[in-house]
């Protein structure tokens, strides 16, 4: 009696068994193929990130390069990313082009490679990632290069206004770049907004005249200041409105200031 009941459950036995590791294999591969969704999903996100990151490194190089002072037609570029956060070639007042130095989503560290070019500076910046980039198209005007990229390093976020010399060898290629609808080469009007100018005969008092053995006045540094105090103006302007929209041609407010800022400062 007990040796049929054994052969009639010894079938049965195994095909509950084999049942159960088809069930293990189908439950692997959705959770194989789940795994592969989410981590292409988590770097498409990091690629959205790194492009707008780089838009800021790349706009606060161009409006470093494009105010000099003393002299309109010279452009300058900063020597080191810190020169982006605290523009000190003013004298009495320093200018922040960029908030601060981010971190490179691919990396997790505010560690960049530098596009640099002998005798002129950091003219565009690159993420250290040697990862394969998902996105293949869809890029804005000014990153439309970024389509024939091999890794992340070939997206080189580099100004308009970035010189074109060739570089040494070791060193990265500067690509070219459309300038962005709106930026401050444009000149778009904003309305609320007007021209930053400094004030004539800022400074010193004309009827007073300075006391003996006392320095002279500085013309330009009291028009420095005059530019530095509208604009301060201009920034609270901005952001007390209601509306902070962007103006025609993608220029905010903030940024439309900062431009008058440049161009006030470029006149004296």
């Amino acid at each position: 009696m007990s040796a049929s009941r054994a052969s009639r459950i010894g079938p049965a036995t195994g095909f509950t068994y084999l049942g159960v590791l088809f069930l293990i294999v189908f439950l692997g591969l959705g959770l194989a193929a789940i795994a592969h969704v989410w981590h292409v999903s988590i770097q498409r996100d990091k690629e959205a990130e790194l492009l707008f990151i780089g838009g800021q490194f790349r706009n606060a190089i161009q409006r470093y390069s494009e105010i000099s002072p003393g002299n309109a037609s010279k452009q300058e570029f900063p020597k080191k990313l810190e020169d982006l956060l605290e523009d000190k070639r003013f004298g009495t007042f320093t200018m922040r082009h960029l908030r601060k130095i981010y971190v490179d989503p691919m990396t997790s560290k505010p560690d960049w490679d530098l596009v640099v070019l002998p005798g002129i500076g950091i003219v565009g910046v690159h993420s250290k990632s040697e990862g394969t980039p998902i996105k293949s198209s869809g890029f804005p005007a000014e990153f439309d290069k970024f389509s024939e990229a091999k890794n992340y390093t070939d997206w080189v976020f580099s100004p308009t206004s970035a010189p074109t010399t060739a570089t040494p060898a070791g060193t990265t290629p500067v690509g070219s770049a459309v300038p962005p609808t709106g930026s401050p080469m444009s000149g778009m009007p904003t309305a609320g907004v007007g021209p930053i100018t400094s004030a004539p005969g800022a400074g010193a008092n004309p009827g007073t005249q300075p006391s003996a053995g006392s320095p002279p006045p500085d013309p330009r540094a009291d028009a420095e200041a005059a530019c530095q105090s509208t604009y301060t103006t201009r920034t609270k302007q901005c952001n007390s409105a209601t509306d902070r929209g962007a103006a025609p041609g993608g220029l905010s407010c903030l940024d439309r200031a900062m431009q008058q800022l440049n161009e006030c400062v470029s006149r004296l």
